[in-house]
């Protein structure tokens, strides 16, 4: 009886209006969200997340759901059925100011095959309908603060993967000496890495790599340069060495 009841109210919490009927949202969605906002805010300070109610522009579609937060020009994405990223953000600023815009590509672009992708073929895009949207206020205050995952089994097989990752990507530049990353959730949308390297030439040199957690264990990682990482206004390497996860050796 505990347990209907804390689905009800789960379910009411959980229910916005601004669409027909309002919105009722998977927890795990939910979860990820305030994750990723946590995420945000322990990297960026209050940057992005200026307000005490973050007030969100929702769109459902299948298991799929997708925030336009207009504060702060982000849109959140939840895609448990997309083989390359299950939650990601990015920020988007629309051309024509119809926050929609920003939501339709991220589902134009996860409902092509890769073979359209290869092809360079597209789809007519489906439209957001009414009924696919809703409102929700989520409180900034009730987004706990960011904290790494404890150590255990489940994250050194993640850290296992981003050294793998990291390593292979570094190992163009020259032979890995280091890997240093920032600690980590196993649920954090992205990673950065400093990575000491011995170049061909017989010098030394730091990278700063960027990882996409979403796609592991084939995560595409991102390599700078310490002073493209500062052209590109990327973490300093102090700011990913506050609080160092050592990955290698």
């Amino acid at each position: 009886m505990k347990e209907l009841a804390a689905t009800c109210i789960a379910l009411l919490l959980l229910s916005y209006p601004g669409g027909r009927g309002g919105c009722e949202l998977p927890q795990p969605a939910i979860d990820a969200l305030k994750h990723s906002l946590a995420w945000l805010k322990g990297w960026y300070g209050n940057d992005y997340l200026t307000e005490s109610e973050l007030k969100f522009k929702v769109v459902q579609r299948g298991s799929r759901v997708l925030w336009f937060l207009r504060s702060a020009e982000m849109v959140f994405t939840y895609l448990p059925d997309s083989p390359d990223s299950y939650f990601h953000w990015s920020t988007c600023r629309p051309a024509t100011g119809d926050w929609t815009e920003c939501i339709k590509g991220h589902l134009e672009k996860q409902d092509l095959s890769i073979g359209d992708l290869l092809l360079g073929r597209g789809r007519e895009p489906v439209p957001v309908r009414p009924e696919e949207i809703c409102d929700l206020t989520i409180s900034s205050a009730t987004v706990r603060p960011w904290a790494p995952s404890p150590e255990g089994a489940e994250k050194r097989a993640v850290a296992a993967q981003i050294r793998e990752a990291v390593k292979e990507s570094a190992s163009y530049w020259g032979t890995v000496r280091r890997v240093v990353c920032n600690d980590f959730n196993v649920q954090d949308p992205m990673l950065w890495c400093v990575v000491d390297i011995a170049a061909t030439s017989g010098t030394s040199e730091r990278l700063l790599i960027f990882a996409d957690m979403n796609m592991l264990p084939e995560s595409p990682c991102h390599v700078f340069r310490t002073e493209e990482a500062d052209e590109y206004n990327k973490p300093s390497i102090e700011q990913v060495l506050r609080r160092p996860y050592k990955l290698w050796p």
